[in-house]
């Protein structure tokens, strides 16, 4: 067989075959993000940490078949901040419970590879369904690949972005076919909402945000809006079942204000012209002020541009909603005026800019002018080329990287010296299996709101594990924890009131594991207090509200049975299609 008829084999199973497709799918996500797995050492970026240390503390519960708490009390200084509480984790929690017996580095990369890879083959599919042809689908597919650099832990390389490029056709799919019969697209549409809200709370509001102008639309083309009402009714009950454990999560805590997100200069976090090229020269992981993606948006642009005559008229529309949105996102948009409203809780516009790449993508999927060959290749190509740069880029970095401080286990609080050690060292598994290691640093935002910096006890005295014995500081203190429960070993005996470094949420539970008789109060400090005879270990358990485990357990099932009924209906098609064929 010449090589001209072995190229057109394959180009037949590319235009015709979802199982080899699919194949090709595993095949470059295992090459582009599955190699990191093989690492004994990695680098780690800004909100990599962060991920981390949620990982390793969600693991501790799912690996022994229990519910996280909604306090983190194995990581993050080990002073149960409500950070699983208000940080989703239901989305990732299979991932993590599926990977949680193996090592640290191992599990992260694992988990980032599995959801790339469900989410890419998703997309294939629902390409598919907006009318692409198998090989705009695949391409489209490559495309969002190069949107994702696992190694740059910038808050645009995140699970909660991922979500958006792999959620987000979906629900504009689903959307689209509200006005039809098939009410299947009905559970497709909360799912993907849900599963958004369930990994990352802002990403899902944003998304909500964009959505509700396309359901606007439909709504009001449809000759049938009762049905889509109906529709949209059920979309959203199904949608609070599935998203129970998330919701309750941030009910309970928001009992206790949490300070608010940190807020930055939105003027300052815009996107220009001078960034998208910059972007495209600097493709190294050092690259985190100025994302990847800028540049991938800077090429689409131009794509979209130079064939604009030979695009549809629904194309058009997409590229015109897509350059609004970058003017929106640019300095030219008066975001200085927006610094002081709710606006700010986006942190940077943008955050936007993710949404632009996946509407763009959805357009070349859609338009059938991009089943043009020599595109396709090009596409597939570059895309393959700069996924590929960052696994290089990494690989040259962590040569002149050295390793973080052996002495790790000396520390008990290392936050002031982490940003540099984070951005010029290397982990190795022995540092990602320490637990000290986790309780390096905390996130201010994640603690009651009435500590601030005029109450001169709070939050560092709380990060430093200070005990306070009548008032009095006791610095020579053990902490350690084990399960569930906290323990504070003392040097010498204490008595009386003691306030300890615990933050004390009125949702969550908290009893005296060895003294059942205190009883728990709330300190000054907005921590756990306790009076205490003569002791040298204090034992506090902390537990969730009942409705919390639950509410966890019961969106568990809900996403199980839904997954369920979903492949069977495709499964059953499938069948019956294939016996139709036959016949």
């Amino acid at each position: 067989m010449s090589i001209v008829n072995i190229l057109n084999e394959f180009r037949k199973k590319f235009m015709f075959s979802d199982f080899f497709n699919v194949c090709v799918i595993l095949l470059f996500s295992g090459l582009l993000f599955g190699l990191p797995i093989l690492q004994t050492n990695m680098t780690w970026r800004t909100d990599a940490y962060f991920h981390l240390s949620r990982v390793f503390d969600i693991s501790s519960y799912l690996r022994e078949f229990k519910t996280p708490l909604i306090v983190n009390l194995h990581s993050f200084t080990d002073v149960g901040q409500a950070i699983n509480g208000m940080y989703p984790f239901l989305s990732i929690a299979p991932l993590v419970f599926i990977t949680s017996h193996f090592s640290p580095i191992h599990q992260y990369f694992t988990i980032n590879w599995l959801f790339i890879l469900s989410g890419s083959i998703l997309n294939y599919f629902v390409f598919q369904k907006m009318g692409a042809s198998k090989l705009r689908a695949l391409t489209a597919v490559s495309l969002i690949s190069s949107f994702i650099n696992v190694f740059a832990f910038s808050s645009l390389s995140l699970h909660g972005v991922w979500s958006i490029y792999f959620m987000f056709p979906l629900a504009v799919l689903s959307i689209s076919r509200l006005k039809n019969n098939n009410w299947w697209y009905v559970l497709t549409l909360s799912m993907s909402l849900s599963f958004m809200l369930n990994t990352h709370l802002l990403s899902a509001l944003l998304s909500a945000l964009l959505l509700s102008f396309y359901y606007v639309y439909i709504f009001l083309k449809s000759e049938n809006k009762p049905k889509i009402i109906t529709k949209t009714v059920v979309s959203l009950i199904i949608f609070v079942i599935l998203s129970l454990s998330t919701l309750t999560n941030l009910l309970t805590i928001s009992k206790d204000s949490l300070t608010s997100l940190e807020t930055f200069q939105l003027s300052a976090g815009t996107v220009n012209i001078e960034q998208m090229i910059h972007s495209l020269t600097n493709p190294p992981i050092f690259g985190i002020s100025v994302p990847s993606l800028f540049g991938s948006l800077l090429i689409l642009d131009i794509v979209f541009l130079f064939f604009w005559k030979r695009l549809n008229k629904k194309t058009h529309i997409i590229f015109l909603l897509a350059l609004t949105l970058q003017i929106i996102v640019s300095p030219y948009f008066p975001w200085a005026l927006l610094q002081k409203t709710p606006v700010s809780t986006i942190q940077f516009p943008s955050r936007f800019v993710p949404f632009i790449l996946i509407i763009l993508v959805i357009g070349l999927a859609t338009d059938k002018f991009f089943d043009n060959m020599k595109f396709i290749i090009a596409a597939n190509v570059i895309s393959c080329l700069l996924t590929i740069s960052f696994q290089t880029s990494n690989a040259s970095a962590k040569i002149h990287f050295p390793f973080f401080p052996p002495q790790i286990s000396s520390y008990d609080h290392l936050e002031s010296n982490l940003l540099n050690y984070r951005e010029h060292t290397l982990l190795t598994k022995d540092d990602l299996k320490n637990s000290i290691f986790y309780r390096l640093k905390s996130y201010p935002e994640y603690i009651p709101k009435n500590v601030n910096s005029r109450d001169n006890l709070y939050s560092g005295s709380v990060n430093d594990h200070i005990v306070l014995n009548d008032k009095k500081e006791i610095s020579n203190v053990s902490v350690y924890t084990t399960e569930d429960t906290v323990n504070y070993a003392f040097k010498d005996e204490v008595f009386g009131n003691v306030d300890l470094p615990l933050w004390k949420y009125s949702g969550v539970n908290y009893s005296v594991f060895n003294h059942p008789d205190a009883r728990i109060k709330i300190s000054k400090r907005h921590t756990v207090s306790l009076n205490t005879q003569k002791t040298k270990l204090i034992q506090i358990k902390v537990t969730n509200p009942r409705i919390v485990n639950t509410f966890f357990w019961i969106s568990i099932y809900a996403w199980v049975i839904l997954l369920i009924a979903i492949l069977t209906k495709l499964i059953y098609f499938k069948t019956a299609n294939l016996k139709k064929y036959r016949h």
